[in-house]
């Protein structure tokens, strides 16, 4: 345990920091003759101010009080009389009565005079007059913090004029949190960031009370709270002797403590807790006397006590004698040498300072080694990243062609489709092309009739595999609705289970999707399929509708030319018109207990909300997805299979390069968080325009023609992608463009003349964004 400091209790009416000559007379009745002091900041326009001293008070004892006052240490405040600077030991006494002195700064921090004359005039008016102010503001405020959401109180002094911006910017440094997220609340209002603490609801001790929470919930640490707290020498402690008087009285607390010395201890090795050695709260005796200044007989004599030792062996001496041999093999010979007399301190100081250059010399090489050998190990990993990134770049352009060489090869969407198309397009013009050249009609003649059957055998060739898979898909989609409609309804209850409930619809349908998936086997023998159409024949028998009518005709036309022993291979168009017509049939409400129907209202329920619109070449209501869509659409009179499947307005070009540019444009505004960016509005089609009409397909810095190593990027980095303010670049000079804040002042006057001609073509086809981007929210 520690002594607790001694407080000793001393009344002055008025500090010695706010007194002025205003008040002379009374304090030379209080305190004896004092002495006027007149200040004088010579670096801030001769501003000055004056204070009473006591005879007896030294220097030091005013910078200690002008230190509290001004707010700053007193070894940064220096005092001068007559352009020589004034000791800590000189006395008062030895100024004249009204001494004048020039005071300053060592780090030419600013002294505000009108906050002591302000403080001297609140003094005046409390103590001298009489006269109370309506509001006693202390000069610094304790402000204890109710962190509510950790139940945690703690306490920090600040000064009066204080704003709650400081008070912010302190605690997120104590606390290790951002300024952004604390909160202040009073009386359950949030403080701003311009209110001072002199301002807020502070009680007669000068203690506030606020709140401190946090935007997000951020857990604040209390560890380094209490961490640093200054124990001060002299403490301010204010006496309320009515409603409206209050009279602050000096306390000055000396600290007796003592320093526990170490006596050792243990670490548990598990949970790597110290504890040390217990030291009694009494403080050893010591002398005044240091050991050092101690003279003493008991302390300088030595005690002797002689013991004789026999040695247990001979020994020879280092002496030649009778009898004595001593070998000199391994003896050393050692020489003095000779005083070097020319030795003179210039010679010395000379050779000092060469030493000292070799010592730099070697030191400064060794630090260049050191840097160089750091600028090597960062070119070579900037050479190594280098080389990654084009193995990176080879690699996903490898992928890209790979990817396009199998959608080629096993067409599945109407994309791959529009690049055989667009393939055989541009082998038509190629050949077109090659045969114009030819300068005799005859063989151009035979060449156009061979590129004729050649265009034919491969259109042909690519339209039957289309309708190939146009049927794989439809008895995917048949399979898909039979499924669909023979699941059971599943819900969840209130105690979130999942509860499924088989219906007679559910059960229904998968007594057909049996039937059906029968009937679609191609595996079946002779005898099981003609047992399969005789038993559906007997069903058929109870349903008189048309489609069951003729159905039942079809079953009859295959069992009889089956009877006849015809070959599978001439009935395959026969059953395919048997399976046709037996979904049909399932899907009739006659047949299926109204499930097709149900199902096909469920579905209605589903796309309610959706925005749906009519195709007028196929009939159907669509959703929105289902009709193509670019920023010059107007409206939506064509679904997307229809407008694909009307060839004599097909513009034959393959999409999969521009749809690539677009998402990387849109993956690059999606970093620099440009959501609002036009970017996100337009589509491939607009991609295409703007790379193949206004850009012709080529970079605008080396003309370079390959689609799939182009690239649109921003002119202005700092500005929002869109086609006013893109250019046409290859991958590489992409990653140089984008470093450059200024590309008008990089490139040449021709090559920003040429973009600027070809970002106003494009912001005139593409005016109607125009609105939509100044409509758009700010990110």
């Amino acid at each position: 345990m520690e002594r607790k400091p001694i407080i000793r209790q001393r009344s002055e009416p008025i500090p010695d920091s706010l007194r002025t000559d205003d008040e002379n007379v009374e304090s030379n009745s209080l305190d004896g003759k004092r002495i006027n002091v007149t200040f004088h900041v010579s670096n801030q326009n001769d501003d000055h101010f004056k204070r009473s001293f006591k005879y007896s008070s030294t220097v030091g004892d005013v910078k200690r009080k002008l230190s509290k006052l001004l707010k700053t240490t007193t070894d940064n405040i220096t005092i001068l009389k007559n352009d020589s600077t004034l000791s800590d030991d000189v006395r008062i006494s030895t100024l004249e009565s009204d001494a004048e002195v020039e005071i300053f700064t060592k780090d030419d921090s600013f002294i505000d005079v009108d906050i002591v004359k302000e403080k001297f005039n609140e003094s005046i008016s409390v103590i001298v007059h009489e006269e109370p102010p309506k509001k006693i503001i202390p000069q610094n405020i304790t402000c204890k913090f109710h962190v509510v959401n950790q139940h945690h109180y703690f306490t920090k002094l600040f000064p009066c004029y204080s704003t709650i911006q400081v008070m912010k910017e302190k605690l997120s440094s104590l606390l290790v949190v951002e300024q952004s997220v604390l909160l202040l609340v009073k009386n359950k209002s949030i403080l701003t960031d311009d209110t001072q603490l002199s301002d807020l609801e502070i009680d007669n001790f000068g203690n506030l009370e606020v709140e401190l929470y946090t935007k997000d919930g951020t857990k604040m640490k209390f560890d380094t709270v209490y961490k640093d707290v200054p124990i001060s020498d002299i403490l301010t402690v204010a006496i309320p002797l009515g409603p409206n008087r209050i009279i602050n009285v000096n306390v000055e607390v000396i600290d007796t403590r003592i320093v526990k010395p170490y006596l050792g201890g243990y670490r548990n090795k598990i949970t790597g807790l110290e504890y040390h050695h217990a030291f009694t709260q009494t403080q050893d005796f010591r002398s005044k006397v240091p050991p050092e200044k101690k003279n003493h007989r008991d302390t300088q004599t030595v005690t002797v006590r002689d013991t004789a030792i026999d040695t247990g062996t001979s020994r020879g001496t280092q002496i030649y004698g009778r009898g004595v041999y001593v070998p000199n093999v391994t003896d050393v010979v050692l020489l003095a040498r000779p005083h070097w007399p020319n030795v003179t301190q210039t010679v010395a100081q000379k050779r000092r300072t060469e030493c000292a250059i070799r010592i730099q010399r070697a030191w400064r090489a060794y630090r260049c080694r050191k840097a160089v050998s750091g600028w090597l190990i960062q070119c070579r990993k900037r050479i190594e990243n280098l080389k990654n990134e084009d193995l990176e770049e080879i690699r996903i352009r490898d992928l890209r062609l790979k990817k396009e060489m199998i959608a080629k090869t096993f067409p599945r969407t109407r994309e791959d489709f529009d690049q055989l198309y667009a393939m055989v397009d541009r082998w038509r013009n190629t050949e077109i092309a090659r045969i114009s050249k030819f300068h005799t009609k005859g063989p151009k003649v035979a060449e156009f009739s061979l590129l004729l059957d050649k265009e034919i055998q491969l259109l042909r060739s690519i339209e039957k595999f289309r309708v190939e898979l146009i049927e794989d898909f439809r008895k995917m989609k048949e399979k898909n609705l039979l499924e669909e409609m023979s699941k059971p309804v599943v819900w969840q209850n209130s105690k979130g289970k999942i509860i499924t409930m088989d219906t007679m619809e559910a059960q229904k349908a998968r007594e057909l999707k049996d039937i059906y998936t029968e009937f679609c086997k191609e595996d079946l023998g002779l005898e099981d399929r003609m047992k399969l159409l005789v038993n559906f024949k007997y069903t058929l028998a109870n349903y008189k509708t048309p489609l069951a009518y003729q159905l039942s005709s079809l079953i009859d036309r295959e069992c009889d030319l089956t009877v006849r022993n015809v070959p599978a291979k001439f009935l395959d168009v026969l059953r395919k018109r048997i399976h046709t017509t037996l979904f049909q049939f399932i899907k009739s409400s006659e047949f299926s207990g109204n499930v097709a129907a149900k199902h096909k209202e469920r579905t209605a329920k589903n796309m309610e909300g959706e925005r749906l619109y009519y195709c007028s070449q196929c009939d159907n209501v669509k959703m929105y997805t289902k009709f193509p869509l670019h920023s010059r659409t107007k409206n939506m009179n064509m679904c997307t299979a229809c407008s694909w499947s009307n060839f004599a307005e097909q513009n034959w070009v393959d999409m999969t390069p521009y749809k690539f540019m677009l998402r990387a444009v849109r993956r690059e505004e999606r970093k620099n968080k440009c959501l609002s960016s036009i970017a996100f509005v337009i589509q491939e089609k607009d991609v295409y325009f703007i790379v193949d009409k206004v850009w012709h397909s080529r970079s605008a810095i080396s003309e370079y023609d390959d689609i799939i190593d182009l690239r649109l990027c921003r002119w202005n980095v700092l500005e929002d992608w869109s086609p006013w303010n893109c250019i046409l670049l290859t991958f590489r000079e992409m990653k140089s463009h984008l470093k450059l804040i200024e590309p008008e002042k990089m490139y040449d006057a021709d090559l920003v003349q040429k973009v600027h001609s070809k970002l106003l073509l494009a912001k005139t086809h593409f005016k109607h964004l125009m609105e939509f981007k100044r409509d758009s929210p700010v990110q």
